[in-house]
């Protein structure tokens, strides 16, 4: 009576496992026990099905018992589609012992005490990760789940400073990218520089064979070649004023020419006091211009400009002015930042190529926008609101892609697709109309992926210039005109169909109704493809499931079905099932009245029995199988 202890994994060496076993693991207990009789348990917390040997020992090593078996779950087996309950060991799932509270004790990298707490916090993050992409690896989870996970742990790491460097790492200047060089001339070769004004750098003799990349911003460091090592950096925006940068020191303080520091400039960091002028505003409008991600290929901001943003502010300038110039400046930066993918990625420049691979600092007036008002998304001829208006412009990969993963050379010449929602609306709309036409105004040649949810009492007709597949998604390139009516109504549910827990069964499997009732057949978003297909008679492993059409059918399988059935003849009995899992059980019967379950009387009553000897010999074999049973 009572549990004394529970075995414990042994990790202290790989056990030379016994012949009946291809893998094996060890536990032990180890208890002191005083002279009486014990008894001794094996139980398992987790295995479905396990073989097991145990050996009682003395502390000498001294083997005085010892004992195998098996322990398992319960479980269904099949021969020739005969499902049978094998019992399983009600030992399976015995629980762990409670051990005794502790209190633990945590550290840090310096050895000090720290909230294990948080610590644990911390491992959890790490731990999901690794669970997340272990489900997604056994196939627990799809692609689209574990990416939205993923990316959800990260903002949970970013939120708890993983990814801070903290004050001990200012000096690591992790927050600006530098890249290292022997030489660096400001202009460089004037045949590449395409009359911007930059730092071209290489690591050869001193440029004379030609340069490998080029850079906004280098300064001069160490002993390199003449005594002179060049490290360069983009972080810092384009300005003519850089010529003179290679006597400069960020690279060893950590400071910025710029007088930026993480964009928290204010009115003070400019030299006006009373901004009471239109001159005074241009300060800062020169800041913005001269220091931060401008390109040749964008027109300069004015103070016009900026005051049309600050508009209904004042029509005077004044301090308040000059704060709403500022804080547009700023945020215009930050966007800047965020779309200007060249300078948030700095592999490239490892390669030290030409400088066609430094294109990452060129025009960003690659966002074209696909929603202009000259060509909108129509609706029966009325010009529709898309919301929000930005669908689209920061679309990532979608996780399902097929051409996400792998190696390159068996994605080369893929798209990648991703994916994004929005809703448009249409005012002025003629709902009594039972068809519409929707235009969709996709660029040329853009390739893409649609699927629009219809309202209740609508379906899909079709489409011009697209696929559409069973789900109802199409696909196609180029602008498309869809067209969707009003849908015959369906008739109300008198009983629904569902699925088992599992997923493999129809729930209810049997059902008893009345003539002129509606059974109906719903499931949505299953693990599975299922569908309703009805057969003559029972069904047996024997019968080909292959082109029948003889009863009511839902169609082609699919995750997500709504199938509505009227059964309008009384005393009948309808046999069905689901057409790629039949084998496997999933059946079903519907009892109309009465009902029978003989189909001679069922032919007798339906007036097709083709022959008294056709009776008179079914009569017989019905008799011997009668006879079989009381002989028996």
């Amino acid at each position: 009576s009572g549990l004394v202890g529970s075995a414990s994994a042994d990790y202290s060496d790989d056990p030379e496992c016994p012949d009946s076993m291809e893998d094996c693991n060890r536990a032990i207990m180890d208890v002191e026990l005083t002279p009486g009789n014990y008894t001794l348990v094996t139980v398992f917390d987790e295995y479905n099905h396990v073989l097991f040997m145990n050996m009682v020992q003395t502390s000498d090593g001294t083997t005085v018992s010892e004992w195998d078996g098996k322990v398992h779950n319960a479980y269904f087996s099949y021969d020739n589609g005969t499902e049978t309950l094998v019992e399983g060991n009600d030992r399976i799932y015995m629980p762990y012992p409670e051990y005794p509270d502790y209190e633990p004790e945590c550290y840090d990298e310096d050895d000090n005490v720290i909230d294990c707490d948080d610590m644990m916090d911390a491992f959890a993050l790490v731990f999901a990760v690794m669970e997340n992409m272990t489900a997604y690896e056994d196939g627990d989870m799809n692609a689209t789940t574990a990416a939205d996970n993923v990316l959800d742990i990260l903002y949970a790491m970013v939120d708890g400073g993983f990814f801070d460097h903290g004050e001990a790492h200012e000096d690591d200047h992790h927050d600006v990218y530098w890249s290292q060089w022997n030489y660096c001339e400001w202009e460089g070769d004037s045949s590449l520089q395409d009359g911007d004004m930059r730092w071209y750098c290489t690591d050869n003799d001193d440029g004379t064979n030609g340069f490998d990349d080029w850079w906004y911003y280098c300064e001069a460091h160490g002993n390199g070649m003449n005594s002179t090592m060049y490290f360069c950096t983009d972080d810092f925006g384009q300005s003519p004023d850089y010529e003179n940068s290679a006597s400069n020191d960020h690279y060893v303080t950590g400071g910025r020419p710029d007088g930026h520091h993480d964009d928290h400039m204010s009115l003070d960091s400019f030299d006006v006091s009373s901004w009471d002028s239109a001159n005074d505003l241009e300060e800062i409008v020169d800041w913005y211009n001269n220091q931060y991600y401008h390109h040749d290929s964008h027109t300069n901001m004015t103070v016009d400009d900026f005051l049309a943003m600050c508009e209904g502010i004042s029509d005077e300038v004044n301090q308040e002015v000059a704060q709403c110039v500022l804080d547009k400046a700023l945020s215009m930066i930050h966007a800047g930042r965020d779309d200007h993918d060249g300078h948030g990625d700095h592999d490239d420049h490892d390669d030290h190529g030409d400088h066609d691979d430094h294109d990452d600092h060129g025009d960003h007036d690659d966002h074209d926008d696909n929603d202009s008002d000259d060509n909108p998304a129509m609706l029966d001829g009325i010009a529709g609101i898309q919301d929000p208006q930005d669908a689209g412009d920061n679309c990532r990969p979608s996780a399902d892609d097929s051409h996400l993963l792998g190696s390159v050379s068996d994605n080369e010449d893929h798209p990648l697709s991703c994916s994004f929602e929005f809703k448009i609306s249409f005012d002025g709309v003629d709902n009594s109309l039972d068809t519409h036409e929707a235009y969709i105004p996709f660029e040329d040649e853009q390739v893409w992926t649609l699927k629009i949810e219809m309202l209740e009492g609508y379906e899909f007709i079709s489409c011009d210039n697209c696929d559409v597949d069973d789900e109802g998604v199409m696909t196609g390139s180029g602008p498309v005109k869809i067209t969707f009516a009003k849908a015959e109504p369906q008739p109300d549910c008198d009983y629904v169909v569902g699925l088992s827990a599992d997923g493999m069964a129809f729930d209810p499997v049997k059902l008893a109704i009345k003539a002129g009732e509606t059974v109906c057949w719903q499931w949505k978003d299953a693990s599975m493809a299922h569908n309703v297909l009805e057969l003559e008679g029972e069904y047996d492993s024997t019968m080909n499931l292959t082109n029948i059409n003889f009863g009511f059918s839902s169609g082609e399988p699919a995750m997500t079905v709504d199938y509505r059935h009227t059964f309008t003849e009384n005393d009948k009995v309808h046999y069905y099932v689901c057409e790629p899992h039949a084998q496997l059980g999933m059946v079903g019967q519907i009892t109309v009245g009465n009902g029978t379950d003989d189909p001679i009387q069922q032919a007798i009553e339906d007036e097709e029995v083709p022959s008294i000897g056709f009776v008179v010999g079914s009569l017989v074999l019905v008799g011997a199988a009668g006879l079989r049973r009381r002989v028996h």
